[in-house]
């Protein structure tokens, strides 16, 4: 016959209380029965604190707003913490066993990669990248990225642990943007579109195209705040911007407003002045379109001046200068510049040389 063993068998006890824990063993010899007995209320103790231990650390890492993630040296992950569901709509079983660059936008690897490569490499990184949800959306993510340490104390892989930082990115972006953009048009800002332009100098050198610059001035526009009030004036503005963004022939070319009512337009790789002064004409003519405002229908023009954008010299001071003889010769025309300032205006042939003339307020 088998031996009878139990264990962890409850039995009550005077001194325990709520009794006590036995392993028990019943074997039979010869007619008889022998058993033995071994208390085993200390491991049966210790085995529930553990439990309700492993219990509240599940709870803290299912709640907490942060994800951990425990990885290899080959940036496989090896456990995940089961708040990724929370965050991403993922299970850690989804993750686990799979590289985390797998998980990430194909434009985050590359700092992905690099943050955890300086954690294996014994550092505590900070980095921001953005993950994939199951459901398709992206989230901006914060993670910080340190080695992983055993019990006796040795170096085993990586942990990182991560939250979403959505809304502190759109504020960031908000912020930013708002620095660089003009607030009523939603156009670049005088300091931003000059310091592009700055940035852009010598681009096109070796490819034989130019940086265009066109000098923007809308038609008496102060008649227009002044017979319909500055609400209409600002919408006029709006609609000038918009017409300007859709003149524009990619997102390298430039739209700012730099001043009340005088908007820049920079053109990126422009083949000559000829074809900067064409897509000049293009926006004077949708610039002349109408424009309904309520019950109102108000008909406006642009003065634009033109020029090409050199090494160490300010082109838009010489377009400036093309966009205010436009002005004197009639307004809604283009006229371009060229360089070096010399006075002479090609769409006019009757300006005398002898320099550019000052630039007064324009109307």
């Amino acid at each position: 016959m088998s031996p009878l063993i139990l264990d962890d068998v409850a039995y009550p006890h005077d001194i325990h209380a709520g009794g006590g824990r036995y392993d028990i063993r019943a074997v039979r010899v010869g007619g008889s029965l022998s058993f033995t007995w071994r208390d085993a209320t200390e491991r049966h103790l210790l085995a529930q604190r553990l439990a309700a231990s492993e219990a509240h650390y599940r709870l803290l890492t299912t709640n907490a707003n942060d994800t951990a993630v425990r990885l290899a040296d080959d940036h496989t992950v090896l456990w995940v913490s089961p708040s990724l569901e929370t965050l991403l709509g993922w299970s850690p079983a989804d993750w686990e066993g799979k590289s985390l660059t797998e998980f990430v936008t194909e434009a985050s690897v590359p700092m992905l990669l690099d943050s955890l490569d300086k954690a294996a490499a014994g550092h505590s990184v900070t980095t921001r990248y953005q993950a994939q949800a199951r459901d398709g959306v992206v989230h901006w993510v914060e993670s910080r990225a340190k080695p992983f340490l055993d019990a006796e104390g040795e170096r085993a892989g990586i942990v990182a642990t991560f939250h979403l930082i959505d809304a502190q990115v759109a504020i960031e972006q908000a912020l930013e943007r708002r620095a660089r953009t003009d607030e009523l048009t939603d156009l670049l800002n005088r300091k931003e579109v000059f310091e592009r332009i700055d940035a852009s100098r010598g681009k096109y050198a070796r490819t034989g195209q130019a940086i265009a610059v066109l000098f923007c001035d809308l038609d008496n526009f102060k008649s227009v705040n002044d017979r319909h009030g500055h609400a209409a004036g600002d919408e006029v503005l709006r609609v000038m911007a918009d017409r300007i963004r859709r003149c524009l022939r990619s997102t390298d070319d430039l739209g700012a407003r730099v001043g009340g009512d005088e908007l820049l337009v920079v053109l990126q790789g422009v083949q000559d002045l000829q074809n900067a002064v064409a897509l000049a004409d293009k926006l004077r003519l949708s610039a002349a379109e109408p424009i309904p405002i309520g019950d109102t229908t108000l008909m406006t023009t642009v003065s634009i001046g033109v020029t090409l954008a050199q090494p160490d010299e300010k082109a838009s001071a010489r377009a400036d200068a093309a966009m205010y003889r436009a002005k004197k010769l009639g307004r809604n025309q283009v006229i371009p510049i060229e360089y070096p300032s010399d006075g002479e205006y090609p769409s006019d042939g009757n300006t005398p040389n002898g320099g550019v003339p000052p630039a007064p307020s324009h109307q």
